[in-house]
């Protein structure tokens, strides 16, 4: 057996040849370890906090919003009663207003109608008077039966005047002594038609009537 001598062999300790793989697997930080889980934790409930927030306001929003619509619809209900209170008693008042006014409404305007009718008048008396007011309904009542040769008959006093009027138009102007001044007819194969300063005037005065009256029918 060969005998080893001391000091001729390198003998180290189990320890110190494990140290190396002990200090490459170094051990975690229980600190860091313990911030680090703080800090998850905190996160965590920080988002859940946030998400609790937003809900809340949100529904503290809703809760709002409804609220001052039910305070609106309120006020704008009770504004429109105010409103429709208002109407009624002015309503109430106008009635006998309207009641009293109505009568007055009348006697004014028949008294415009025959103010009305009277300045007519007035206007046409000098046209009937020099003629102009038969030649001018003559030529209306040619104008609308345009049909030739007629015959148009007229009074004693208004027979020359249309008749110059008239001449070479292939109407035959005649006296017809049951026309009174300011009427004639026409007469031709196809019938005949009568019209006159006074026809004219009643149309007139029938118009304003009418005009009068129309209200009245009214529902």
């Amino acid at each position: 057996m060969q005998r080893i001598a001391p000091g001729s062999v390198d003998v180290q300790s189990i320890g110190d040849r494990l140290a190396p793989g002990l200090l490459a697997a170094k051990a975690p930080d229980p600190v860091a370890a313990m911030e680090d889980e703080r800090r998850r934790v905190f996160d965590e409930a920080s988002r859940r906090g946030f998400e609790a927030g937003q809900a809340q306001a949100a529904k503290l929003i809703e809760a709002r919003i409804g609220a001052v619509e039910s305070e609106w619809a309120e006020k704008y209900a009770a504004r429109l009663q105010e409103v429709a209170d208002a109407a009624a008693g002015l309503r109430a008042l106008a009635e006998p207003i309207e009641a009293a006014i109505g009568p007055l409404l009348q006697d004014v305007e028949a008294v415009v109608i025959e103010a009305v009718y009277a300045a007519v008048l007035r206007l046409m008396a000098p046209l009937a008077a020099d003629g102009t007011a038969i030649v001018t309904i003559c030529r209306s009542v040619l104008a609308a039966y345009p049909v030739r040769p007629v015959v148009l008959r007229v009074s004693r006093n208004d027979v020359a005047g249309v008749a110059a009027a008239f001449a070479g138009a292939d109407v035959a102007v005649e006296v017809d002594s049951g026309l009174a001044a300011g009427q004639c007819r026409l007469e031709s194969g196809r019938g005949q038609y009568e019209d006159g300063l006074e026809q004219r005037l009643d149309a007139l005065k029938n118009a304003l009537l009418g005009c009068q009256q129309a209200p009245e029918r009214m529902p």
